[in-house]
């Protein structure tokens, strides 16, 4: 998947990325190796905002997050 998605980006996106973010945050040292012999850089995010949690019955818990998690980890957040 990780090839085919590569080719799929440099192809129809930009020419080159140099980031990973494994689904869901969920990653093995396999999955770790193989991204790295491909040039990546395995990034995770610092403010989780539990969405997939609240999105649809409680947006304001998720926007709430949001803001607290850039408060905590401004300027350096990744959501």
């Amino acid at each position: 998947q990780l090839y085919e998605t590569a080719y799929s980006i440099s192809e129809n996106i930009c020419p080159a990325t140099r980031f990973f973010r494994p689904p869901y945050g969920q990653s093995n040292a396999e999955i770790l190796a193989l991204s790295q012999s491909m040039g990546y850089v395995s990034v995770l995010w610092n403010v989780d905002t539990f969405d997939w949690q609240d999105a649809v019955n409680a947006p304001s818990n998720v926007h709430q997050r949001v803001l607290d998690g850039l408060a905590a980890h401004a300027p350096n957040s990744i959501i």
